[in-house]
């Protein structure tokens, strides 16, 4: 897969992830630190069983990350958490 750089290209700093019975809904959005206002920039609707295969391979590319570069925290009170 490669994917080449475009205009579309963009940081996320936040993602919530609200779901039904049939899909996630998989909103990833960038948060201004000037005013705190989230703007959603890309929206992925994936099926459940989809996203349990995506949530898979996140977690296999963490471990191959965190062994060559070391463990990644995520403990810090400063991050933006959503649910």
């Amino acid at each position: 897969l490669r994917a080449a750089h475009s205009a579309l290209d963009s940081v996320s700093t936040g993602a919530p992830q609200p779901h039904t019975e049939n899909e996630f809904v998989l909103d990833f959005a960038f948060i201004q630190p000037s005013n705190g206002r989230a703007k959603v920039r890309t929206r992925v609707i994936s099926s459940p069983r989809h996203t349990k295969r995506l949530l898979q391979a996140l977690l296999k590319n963490l471990e191959r990350y965190e062994e060559r570069f070391g463990t990644i925290e995520t403990s810090t009170d400063d991050d933006p958490v959503f649910h």
